[in-house]
Parts: C-alpha cells; sequence; structure tokens
C-alpha cells in the first residue's frame, strides 16, 4: 500500500493519479489559506466504525473503517426491501496520506456521507526568525 501525501504540492499530479488496487475510497484535496481539506466519500459508514490518527513521529494521517458486515442472501428483504442491486462499497480499507510535517490535524467530522479532516499550518514558536550577528 503507497501512501498518498499532504502539503507536498509538486508532487500532486503524480500521486494522485488512481493507481490498480489503491483507489478506495475516493477523496478530495482542497488548499486553503489556513491549511489542508481532506474529504472521503464514506456512504454508509458510521462514526463509530472509522478511525482517524495521526501519527506525529511518521507524520502520516492513517484512516481506517471497518463497516459491520451483514450477510444476506439475494432473496433475503431488508427494512429497505429486497436488495436487486448494489453498488455502494462498504469493505474495511486503511487509506494513509504522508503529511510534511507543517500540518497536524484540528479536525474531523463525518456528515452526509462525506468525512472531512482538516489540516491547519502548525505554527512553531521555535521557528521565530533568529538575528544573526555579524562579525
Amino acid at each position: 500500500m503507497r501512501n498518498d501525501l499532504i502539503g507536498f504540492n509538486h508532487l500532486f499530479d503524480d500521486f494522485f493519479k488512481d493507481r490498480p488496487g489503491d483507489t478506495f475510497p475516493p477523496f478530495n484535496l482542497y488548499e486553503s489559506d489556513t491549511g489542508v481539506v481532506l474529504e472521503l466519500a464514506l456512504a454508509g459508514y458510521t462514526r463509530d466504525r472509522i478511525s482517524v490518527v495521526y501519527d506525529q513521529k511518521d507524520q502520516t494521517l492513517i484512516i481506517s473503517a471497518s463497516p459491520e458486515i451483514k450477510p444476506t442472501l439475494a432473496t433475503e428483504t431488508s427494512a429497505k426491501g429486497k436488495e436487486i442491486y448494489k453498488k455502494i462499497a462498504s469493505r474495511p480499507f486503511i487509506r494513509k496520506f504522508l503529511t510534511d510535517g507543517k500540518h497536524e490535524v484540528t479536525s474531523a467530522e463525518l456528515k452526509d456521507g462525506l468525512l472531512t479532516v482538516v489540516l491547519t499550518e502548525k505554527i512553531d514558536p521555535k521557528k521565530e526568525p533568529i538575528k544573526i550577528a555579524i562579525s
């Protein structure tokens, strides 16, 4: 499994092309004035089955899910009715995004089947300008 990249703008074209076996779930990535917004299409998943973890050591955002899978026969009828055709995927996944280390995850929200993760730029007080004396 390859990691996708966040914060490496010059690499977007190469790394965000669909790769065989690594396209689920589909996602959008936006850059704003304050950071980066990542949206993943997760129709059918519930909050309690989704995990969003930011590994500061590896600078990796890891999003995973394991939907509750209820095997049904084609002849069974659910509360929605008899299943005729099913195209909305609901399978376990792990998706990793390598960040540039300049961003930190500040929020995650699941609404209307869309998981939105916001990464804002870190302000490191130690990285303030340093005056260099000229000798």
